[in-house]
């Protein structure tokens, strides 16, 4: 297998792939992840005040429920799948886009 995550280093990723794009919008309302079901990328952009939507497009349910049981205190932390703000959804994200 190739080891897609880490817990020890990740945030070095998920902090710089989000933060300097919505840094760099005045004001982010509205954010599609695609793919991301690890909930890193969530994470960090639920930290934006100003984000109202995220749309999730994660084409495996099971890396959500993955990210859940394992990760839910670290890289998923703060419950992020279960904001108000976010929507999940299991399908192709070309389709969906």
């Amino acid at each position: 297998g190739v080891i897609q995550t880490t817990e020890r280093d990740e945030f070095a990723y998920h902090e710089m792939i989000v933060n300097l794009p919505l840094f760099a919008h005045p004001n982010p309302v509205s954010v599609c992840i695609v793919g991301g079901g690890d909930g890193g990328c969530l994470r960090e952009i639920l930290k934006h005040d100003s984000v109202r939507r995220v749309v999730v497009v994660e084409i495996d349910p099971l890396v959500v429920q993955v990210a859940q049981m394992f990760f839910g205190s670290t890289i998923a932390s703060g419950n992020v799948f279960h904001d108000p703000r976010v929507e999940i959804l299991h399908q192709d994200a070309a389709t969906y886009m």
